[in-house]
Order: C-alpha cells, then sequence, then structure tokens
C-alpha cells in the first residue's frame, strides 16, 4: 500500500507518516517490518504498524501530501494505491455520475481504477512552515 495524501516526513532517507500527537511530541508510522531495525517498536495490536518517536531537528522535511490523477481527462483527488490500483476520489457530483463512481456519502465518490488506465499522477508536496526552524 502506498500512502498519496497526509501529513509526511522524511527521517534518515525515507518517508514515513508523520504524528504531531497532542503533547507536544511527534512520531513516525511505517509498515515497514524492517524499521524495527530503525528504532521503531510494533504498534500494540496491529500486525503491520510500527512507530518512533522523534524530534524535529532529526527530519529532513515534513510536508503536506497531495496527489491528483488524471484519468479519462478528468482530474480526481488520488487515494490509496494498492496493488495495481488507485483510489479515485472527487466531491464533483456531475463528475462522480459520469465515471459511475460509487457513492459514499451524498457528495462523495471513489471508484478503484487499474494503475494502466491513468493519464497521468501528479504529486503535490507542500512544506508545512510550522514544523521549520525560523
Amino acid at each position: 500500500m502506498l500512502r498519496t495524501l497526509g501529513i509526511n516526513a522524511i527521517y534518515d532517507e525515507k518517508e514515513y507518516e508523520f504524528i504531531d500527537l497532542d503533547d507536544g511530541t511527534f512520531a513516525l508510522i511505517s509498515n515497514d517490518n524492517n524499521d524495527l531495525n530503525r528504532g521503531f517498536v510494533k504498534v500494540i495490536n496491529s500486525s503491520n504498524r510500527f512507530i518512533k518517536y522523534v524530534k524535529l531537528e532529526e527530519l529532513s522535511f515534513i510536508y503536506q501530501k497531495d496527489t491528483e490523477v488524471k484519468y479519462k481527462g478528468d482530474i480526481f483527488i488520488g487515494s490509496i494505491i494498492e496493488g495495481n490500483q488507485i483510489m479515485l476520489y472527487t466531491r464533483d457530483v456531475p463528475l462522480g455520475k459520469k465515471h459511475n463512481m460509487m457513492m459514499r456519502d451524498k457528495d462523495e465518490y471513489y471508484l478503484h481504477v487499474d494503475l494502466k488506465e491513468v493519464d497521468e499522477i501528479i504529486q503535490i508536496l507542500k512544506p508545512l512552515s510550522q514544523y521549520t526552524k525560523k
């Protein structure tokens, strides 16, 4: 599974999910068992989630990751990539209906499509200034 949305950080040249915890500390989340060798510990009651508490100074880059997907000439939000498929998401009702997407809520539509059917995937990485040194 490849995450295409959310807040991420680069730690030791690898991308991780970044969490700003309520108590003022920060954590990285991994789904890679090999990260146990990098100081991560297994999350209780989870078979493939690992956590490591870090200081901001240890991170190279913290950013919001967004993904746009061009599919059959239209632009969607790209959600999770799993196997050979990506989940497309939109709140544009006419667009959702045009592509026979599944309705999750009254104005939320999604559709899983084969990556080979996608015209273009654009990843947008927005630096989060609240985590940079001033």
